[in-house]
């Protein structure tokens, strides 16, 4: 374009000289804005390889173990077997749908539950069928019991998230904007889950409860999604850890960046 030429943008056409420059801009344009798409695509952290089985429902057969959240214990043979965390419906625990069936307690009852599967980093969780009378069936006394293996006092630093999201029905299941989403969770009775981020990579999930071994829902609610120190005793019981503790007295929020949220 020469030195004395200029666009009019009102006139039907321009010189040949304006027209290729516009072209040549519109061209440099068009390949900076493609670049720097890739360029936020490809530095955006990759998402967990989680799975939930949406549209997928099937049915399980286990013994089921109410203490201290509901799971189903499926049994490969007397040595082998998985313990499959329980949920409800939406926001909302296993308890409420597990209550509805009956008056009696079905704490080591072996059942036949619809619903569908979440699994991550060989934890598997269970969204029971929201048809609660045709989604559950009662079979018989099964008289399994898991034996929790103490080990110990211990002081650990994580996060308190709620594994419904964070395993694979929300993708991803962290950013600030998730956190709201976890408290709401663990509020309907979704178990609270600490995890632990290790220095070679990998990750601990433990099952918060109170020194008596029953829930904390309500009590971990201001701690959700924050990084915090809490205070506690250890247990392996089947497939999960179990992190006994004091939240009022032992649960103590660090002045970190969340790693999750």
């Amino acid at each position: 374009m020469k030195k004395d030429e200029f666009y009019i943008g009102y006139r039907k056409s321009n010189s040949k000289s304006i027209n290729q420059f516009i072209k040549r801009v519109t061209l440099l344009l068009g390949v900076i804005v493609i670049f720097i798409a890739f360029l936020w695509a490809f530095s955006q952290p990759k998402a967990p390889e989680s799975k939930f089985e949406l549209g997928s429902v099937i049915e399980l057969q286990g013994t089921l173990m109410m203490a201290p959240y509901p799971m189903l214990r499926i049994n490969h043979n007397e040595q082998v077997g998985k313990d499959i965390l329980l949920l409800g419906f939406g926001k909302f625990g296993a308890n409420k749908p597990l209550g509805q069936l009956s008056e009696q307690s079905l704490d080591g009852k072996q059942l036949k539950i619809k619903g569908t599967l979440i699994y991550y980093d060989g934890k598997t969780l269970f969204q029971i069928d929201p048809d609660i009378a045709n989604s559950i069936k009662v079979l018989q006394h099964k008289g399994y019991k898991r034996i929790s293996e103490d080990m110990g006092s211990i002081t650990l630093e994580g996060e308190i998230i709620d594994p419904k999201c964070y395993f694979g029905v929300m993708k991803p299941g962290h950013g600030k904007i998730h956190r709201s989403c976890g408290v709401r969770c663990i509020a309907g009775g979704i178990p609270p889950v600490l995890l632990v981020s290790n220095s070679d990579g990998t990750q601990d999930y433990m099952l918060i409860v109170d020194e008596n071994n029953e829930p904390v829902n309500q009590q971990v609610l201001e701690f959700v999604g924050k990084p915090v120190q809490i205070k506690g005793s250890l247990a392996q019981l089947g497939d999960w850890l179990i992190l006994k503790t004091t939240p009022e007295k032992n649960i103590e929020t660090l002045n970190k960046k969340s790693k999750v949220y």
